[in-house]
């Protein structure tokens, strides 16, 4: 079974829609899907700057404890690279997995899957996939096997491949 963690940016409406609709299309092709955003109750835009019961320092090692949790589990990481700065989270949730995979007792995990539709990216061209986005990042990703795809329907193509 294919157990899928979709690391990405989850800072505004957008960005949960779209990892949410892209989850939504893994889950119809029979794949398990961990989705950090969906862990944790995220307040509605109205919400910024509302009070938590709980102070800075231990949201933050709630949020790294279950995300951890979640990267362990997977078995492919999906990453959203748009931008020509990956995502600090989704960065440390690379290193984790790649780390994950590359030593002796992670044997299960496949490999990660990087999803870009931004055009300064160009996945996969000459001149364009790593051209925009940091080395040692992408370097994780292709060292864990991986490759940069510019639409979720690719991605699918290739997991159902190892099915």
């Amino acid at each position: 079974m294919i157990k899928i963690y979709f690391a990405g940016p989850l800072f505004t409406t957008y960005q949960r829609s779209f990892i949410e609709e892209k989850a939504a299309k893994l889950r119809e092709e029979g794949f398990e899907v961990f989705v950090p955003h969906e862990e944790f109750s995220i307040e509605s835009e109205d919400s910024v700057g509302a009070k938590y019961e709980k102070s800075s320092e231990e949201r933050a090692i709630e949020v790294f404890e279950k995300d951890y949790e979640g990267v362990s589990w997977a078995n492919v990481l999906l990453v959203m690279v748009d931008g020509v700065q990956v995502d600090d989270g989704t960065a440390s949730e690379i290193g984790i997995f790649t780390e994950q995979l590359l030593s002796d007792n992670m044997q299960e995990k496949i490999g990660i899957y990087g999803l870009s539709s931004d055009m300064r990216v160009f996945p996969n061209t000459e001149g364009g996939e790593g051209k925009a986005l940091n080395f040692f990042t992408v370097g994780a990703i292709y060292k864990a096997g991986g490759k940069i795809y510019n639409n979720i329907d690719n991605i699918i193509s290739e997991l159902k491949k190892l099915e």
